[in-house]
């Protein structure tokens, strides 16, 4: 018996973006459904004894197989109904924010959604993604983000200005697409039905997080103003809430990594790290992550790659929806009157101090020096300081901050 197919055709020079999804049917015929990714489908039927020679006659015309990336519809699973509600209604507001700041962004950029594409469309876009940073040239480049397209099929009325038009460029579109992958992987893995729930014959018995391993309770009246007068005056006057936070995976990991390098509590450092509010579910659930992989230096990164800290919130302030960088790197208004920032534990260790842009830094050749982290003073180089470190579980996070946008 004949299976449901679905195909893609990706070309920059030819402004190609489309896709051809062939169904069969139970009366002995397939559908087919074509068109521009994004636009109005066209339908044909067609006995199926000739399935396979048009399957051949788009494989010819150079359509890519996309089949084993994408879940057929009548396989979806939706993982809400899973999910027992959220007893404490600003806890429960706060993640239905998320949730819709990261679906507006998939719907935004992608023809499906978060439910249609499997763990091997998420794991293999991010090694395209990895390729991209080491691309030695701007075809080779393109190349690659066509292969992107590929994956996960993408709303583009023109492929042309979505690529690259010199290596300069190079930076700005991998963070373009990091971004907008790490939205549509966290609500992915979100549509995932609950295993512990199912198992025990109770599939409503947790919240979305308990399923994830979080704890989020509102910050009491002391903490809340602990956390204010850390922030600098204009970031202040913005505050609305804050909220105390545990994910208990990214936590075991961080002891565990503060046990194996010997880092007590003098080297354990709050630190703020901001970000698009449709990345924050992502982030909540999966912990930061270094991305791309750390395996490669990534060019335009200033100390590597790593996570970026701040001891400032006016600069990681810079990196929410209200700010600069997350607008130059392709971040749109979500018509949110609010932001979030997040605070971070973040073990540095033994720190080495620097002040001038080192793109080659990783955790294997800082370590061969004796330090577990850097710290880039602001001066030559930056307006504010910039606190990195060069592996996943050397952070896990304790606190949000919601601010006016």
């Amino acid at each position: 018996m004949v299976e449901e197919k679905y195909l893609i055709m990706v070309d920059s020079l030819d402004n190609h973006n489309k896709f051809y999804r062939m169904i069969p049917l139970p009366n002995g015929r397939f559908r087919v459904e074509y068109g521009r990714i994004g636009a109005n489908a066209q339908s044909r039927e067609y006995d199926q004894q000739f399935f396979y020679d048009k399957y051949q006659e788009k494989i010819k015309k150079g359509y890519t197989d996309q089949t084993d990336l994408h879940t057929s519809a009548k396989t979806i699973i939706t993982a809400q109904s899973k999910y027992r509600d959220i007893g404490n209604n600003e806890i429960r507001i706060l993640i239905d924010k998320m949730l819709v700041w990261a679906d507006r962004v998939i719907k935004k950029n992608y023809t499906v959604s978060a439910d249609q594409v499997n763990q091997d469309a998420i794991d293999k876009a991010q090694s395209i993604l990895n390729a991209m940073t080491t691309a030695s040239s701007l075809s080779q480049f393109n190349r690659y983000l066509n292969e992107l397209f590929l994956v996960i099929p993408r709303q583009m009325k023109n492929v042309y200005e979505m690529s690259a038009k010199s290596p300069s460029e190079f930076s700005e579109i991998i963070t373009r697409e990091q971004a907008l992958l790490d939205a549509i992987a966290g609500k992915a893995s979100k549509t995932k039905p609950d295993i512990k729930s199912i198992k025990s014959g109770n599939p409503q018995g947790m919240t979305i997080l308990e399923a994830n391993g979080l704890s989020i309770r509102p910050c009491n009246q002391k903490e809340k103003d602990m956390v204010k007068s850390h922030l600098d005056p204009e970031t202040a006057d913005r505050f609305i809430n804050c909220y105390h936070v545990e994910n208990e995976s990214t936590r075991k990991k961080f002891d565990a990594y503060c046990k194996k390098y010997n880092i007590g509590k003098s080297g354990i450092k709050f630190y703020y790290h901001g970000s698009r509010n449709a990345n924050y579910w992502n982030i909540l659930k999966q912990g930061l992550m270094i991305r791309p992989t750390q395996k490669v230096t990534r060019s335009g990164s200033m100390f590597g790659s790593g996570l970026y800290f701040a001891p400032s919130a006016k600069k990681s302030m810079g990196y929410t929806d209200s700010g600069f960088w997350a607008q130059r790197f392709g971040s749109t208004p979500h018509n949110s009157n609010t932001v979030l920032l997040t605070v971070f534990k973040v073990a540095m260790g033994k720190e080495m101090h620097i002040s001038c842009a080192n793109p080659s830094l990783n955790e294997n050749n800082i370590r061969a020096k004796g330090y577990d982290s850097v710290f880039a003073h602001a001066g030559i180089q930056l307006r504010n300081d910039e606190c990195i470190i060069y592996n996943n579980d050397a952070c896990t996070i304790c606190y949000i901050i919601e601010l006016k946008n």
